[in-house]
């Protein structure tokens, strides 16, 4: 069956994205040039879909393993306050597995090409045993300690990844906090078989967030309705937290979204899957700190007295519940993170020069980060530092386009859905990364085949087309965002809702393998 059509404004350049006074960001392929897109950058690694034990099953922490990730130089304290905090966690996934924790050194500075080199070297040598072989991997600390490069270039080799980078962990106890949560969870579950999958749109009728509910997250509730069970989509309710007044011509939420509203409402969701979608803010003129503390924190509709857009930031989500034991999915520019090398800086560079419309716009390149190393943004962190809290949250590292969702006159929602209900289903949480993995490679295949169509013609002394040069830009940047997708927390923790928990293999092994470096 052939995806949805959808109409003409969703299929549009249109970023989630406002400025601090809450201004969203207007399309940016206004004026566009055929020649801009031929410019998009370079592709990334394409999950590979590989398995420690092939056929068994993937939850088993004794077959799959796992470990750990830390940079190579970080200061020897560093390091052994990251242990500290968090021995606790990887003692039992020692017994769990039945073998102790490897760790993982990346060194810095490192290109992609080289990163794959340590990889094999490190990770996955000739002759060294897959079994061994980690398949769930926990990154420690934030980009400039082990960069986006490396996550990705794990995530490409099939590797089920999550970062945890909550701070300095000299000046924090946040990563203890983080590791008792899961814990506390794995040790008393809770006894509803399923949780919820609650949908939320920040319904200020501006383009983006009303092409998103129209043509993904109205499509997933539908889907979702009607496919609930317990194989197809095992919730226990699929709830619609911003029903819509079926009157108006654009989505309008009945009750206009608020910040206190919705924290409400995501207080009361312990151990649910929240899909969010709503603008993200970044404002040019904002100190490092400031991008860093607010930068990828939700939207609503409204200014504060002072003029600037109201938001909920890591403040609002640091004490009391908050999606407790809970997974949140958060469609939304920066929702994870900013890049140091964001995936559309040279791409939007050159398309502000060729478009002389484009003045109004060029706060969105003062979002990208200057940074050497980019940074988690500050609300997730909050949210999982949180003891009431959520154990993992998915979103984007880098800007986050409805490209990802409408392309090319079509809706793709099905990668979403599946998504959502391998989350419900209570995997291991990077297992549900290796849905929208999939949905990457489908799509970097189609990349790969229209651009070997268009080397073929200049081989044969033809020059491709304006209208083939841009739809493959399009296609590249459809790549893209469907790339920025980060899962921040534990790979390996689940949903705490009523099932098989992890069995002790092996209460008397030994936590820390004795090659680990540190």
């Amino acid at each position: 069956m052939a995806p949805p059509a959808v109409d003409a404004a969703a299929d549009r350049l249109l970023p989630l994205l406002v400025d601090a006074t809450g201004q969203p960001c207007e399309p940016l392929d206004a004026g566009l040039s055929a020649e801009a897109p031929a410019v998009a950058p370079a592709d990334p690694a394409v999950p590979r879909g590989t398995l420690a034990a092939p056929g068994q099953d993937p939850n088993d922490l004794a077959l799959q393993r796992w470990g750990l990730v830390v940079g190579r130089d970080i200061p020897p304290a560093r390091w052994q306050a990251y242990k500290a905090q968090l021995t606790p966690l990887a003692r039992a996934r020692a017994r769990q597995q039945g073998a102790p924790v490897r760790v993982f050194r990346v060194p810095p500075g490192l290109t992609p090409e080289g990163l794959r080199t340590w990889y094999q070297l490190a990770v996955r040598p000739d002759g060294g045993s897959e079994h061994a072989r980690p398949e769930y991997l926990l990154v420690l600390g934030d980009t400039d300690e082990v960069s986006l490069d490396a996550e990705r270039v794990l995530l490409g080799q099939g590797q089920w990844v999550g970062r945890l980078a909550l701070g300095d962990p000299e000046q924090t106890d946040a990563y203890a906090t983080y590791a008792a949560k899961v814990l506390r969870y794995e040790a008393a579950p809770l006894p509803q078989a399923q949780g919820r999958a609650l949908f939320w749109s920040c319904l200020d009728q501006s383009a983006a967030v009303s092409a998103g509910h129209t043509h993904l997250v109205a499509p997933l509730l539908a889907q979702a309705r009607a496919q609930q069970g317990p194989v197809d989509f095992p919730a226990r309710e699929v709830v619609d937290l911003t029903p819509v007044d079926p009157t108006a011509d654009v989505p309008t939420a009945l009750e206009t979204p608020t910040p206190a509203a919705f924290l409400a409402q995501a207080a009361a969701a312990e151990g649910d899957v929240l899909f969010t979608l709503s603008h993200g803010c970044g404002a040019a003129g904002w100190t490092e700190a400031q991008r860093r503390s607010f930068q990828g924190a939700l939207s609503f509709p409204g200014q504060d007295p002072d003029g600037l857009g109201l938001r909920v930031d890591a403040t609002h989500v640091a004490e009391g519940p908050f999606l407790p034991g809970g997974l949140w999915f958060a469609f939304a520019c920066f929702s994870a993170g900013t890049p140091a090398r964001s995936n559309y800086h040279h791409w939007l560079q050159r398309l502000r020069e060729l478009n002389t419309h484009w003045g109004s716009q060029d706060w969105v390149l003062d979002t990208l980060s200057a940074s050497e190393a980019g940074f988690t943004a500050a609300l997730p962190r909050a949210a999982l530092a949180n003891p009431d809290g959520p154990l993992g949250v998915i979103g984007h590292v880098d800007l986050a386009f409805t490209y990802s969702f409408a392309f090319q006159g079509e809706a793709h929602t099905q990668a979403y859905r599946q998504a959502l209900a391998a989350m419900l289903g209570r995997p291991r949480l990077g297992q549900a990364m290796a849905v929208l993995g999939r949905r990457l490679s489908a799509v970097h295949t189609t990349l790969v085949m229209q651009q070997e169509l268009m080397d073929m013609m200049r081989a044969g002394g033809m020059q491709p087309p304006p209208d083939q040069r841009k739809a493959l830009g399009y296609r590249m940047l459809h790549r893209h965002d469907v790339a920025g997708f980060s899962l921040l927390g534990d790979p390996a923790a689940r949903l705490p809702t009523a099932g098989s928990e992890p069995v002790i293999v092996d209460a008397s092994v030994e936590t820390w393998a004795a090659d680990a470096d540190g």
